[in-house]
């Protein structure tokens, strides 16, 4: 079967899940930088790089001698300068064995160079010690910390994570206060972003706009998330948070943005066994103001992916069994892979550009084509053990993920 690939610089005719050879422009490969655990030490973490040779069968291939250490398991990430240059990852990593107290850092991996052939350009620097360790950044009375989730600003300084309790805890602790830190990666300094209404345990969104940058956050409501921005890099002398609308449900997941839309995901249930859990992709327009809308999308969703260049208005949401591709954040009728796949979701990846979308998993990674969620392949030529996630005291996986471009010599 053959598709015709739409991008930004592109057409390209190819076949995807049979061994032909396609014919397209000298387009870099992608590359997958994917948290795991070491497969030679259970209790060690690394970041490794699955190269997508496109059109080329295996499509989805390990980079030899692309390993680098993490002091922890990789848990959530971002990209500086996601729309432009991503010149570098930055990736939340958390002690899955550290129980409600766990040691944390945060770690950046150059994304930018990489010759697959001998990826010495991915390295990562010294890690930045959030807890536990010799000297954290946070500490003192106000803890233990349990950091979930990480965005950050368009040049990389400033980081803002979700501290939830939940994220630590084998099962629901009624009554968990959920924070939210701004952190100057520069010099150490910690404020606390805490509006009159508790935070979500949601994923917050940095706009990384080149003029009047904020940060985008969730605050329980009544019946609704409420959406809430500052500015960056934010100082407790801008006043109270601004409210700007709201979003339905009251357990989401995630914030993201298209470049034109703020996205989110919600479950029905917040924690707990994704089965059953039915899920709804959320959008509104950018600048947010008034309500935003929902749509179905598949059950037990984790995490998503979206172009923040707005080029592609594809959005792929993995969930428990099931991935979905949405042709749009108000489409419906959105395609998912087979129910006799199954796969949980971890995290997710797309390439705007050749319309490929890459759902991690324990043990491989799902290719979904964008154009028809019904073509798919997976990572058969990566062992299993390569790909293996760390668990937490929950039981969930944990891993992070980040596209790049590779070099062309």
């Amino acid at each position: 079967m053959s598709w015709l690939r739409l991008g930004a610089a592109v057409l390209a005719l190819v076949t995807v899940l049979v061994g032909c050879t396609g014919t397209t422009e000298n387009v870099p490969p992608l590359l997958l930088a994917v948290g795991r655990q070491d497969p030679t030490n259970a209790s060690a973490y690394q970041m490794v790089l699955v190269e997508d040779d496109f059109p080329n069968q295996p499509r989805l291939v390990l980079v030899p001698n692309s390993a680098v250490a993490l002091p922890y398991a990789a848990v959530a990430s971002d990209v500086v300068d996601r729309a432009g240059a991503r010149t570098d990852m930055v990736v939340l990593t958390r002690d899955p064995n550290g129980g409600t107290a766990p040691a944390s850092a945060l770690v950046t991996l150059a994304l930018t160079g990489i010759d697959p052939t001998a990826p010495t350009a991915f390295t990562a620097g010294t890690p930045l010690q959030l807890t536990g360790g010799v000297t954290p950044v946070f500490s003192g009375s106000a803890g233990p910390w349990c950091f979930s989730s990480v965005t950050v600003s368009r040049d990389g300084r400033y980081a803002f994570l979700i501290d939830d309790p939940n994220a630590c805890a084998a099962s629901p602790l009624v009554g968990a206060v959920v924070r939210l830190y701004q952190l100057d990666t520069g010099n150490g300094q910690v404020t606390q972003i805490a509006p009159s209404s508790p935070v979500q345990a949601t994923a917050p969104l940095d706009d990384q706009v080149d003029v009047k940058e904020r940060l985008t956050f969730l605050v329980s409501g009544t019946s609704d998330a409420q959406v809430y921005q500052v500015d960056v890099p934010y100082a407790a002398s801008q006043g109270a948070p601004t409210l700007l609308g709201t979003l339905p449900g009251l357990a989401q997941l995630a914030l993201g943005s298209n470049g034109t839309e703020l996205l989110a995901i919600t479950n029905s249930q917040p924690y707990g066994t994704p089965v059953g859990v039915s899920s709804s992709l959320e959008a509104t327009a950018l600048p947010v103001k008034g309500a935003g809308k929902s749509i179905a999308t598949v059950d037990g969703a984790r995490a998503m992916a979206a172009d923040p260049t707005g080029i592609n208005p594809r959005v792929v949401v993995a969930g428990y069994q099931q991935s979905a591709v949405h042709a749009s954040p108000t489409d419906t009728k959105f395609v998912t892979t087979p129910t006799n796949y199954g796969l949980t979701g971890v995290a997710v990846a797309m390439d705007p550009l050749n319309n490929f979308g890459y759902v991690v998993g324990n043990g491989r990674i799902v290719l979904l084509d964008l154009l028809d969620a019904q073509q798919y392949g997976v990572s058969n030529a990566i062992p299993t053990t390569e790909l293996t996630l760390p668990q937490d005291a929950g039981g969930r996986y944990l891993t992070a993920v980040a596209r790049t471009r590779a070099l062309i010599p």
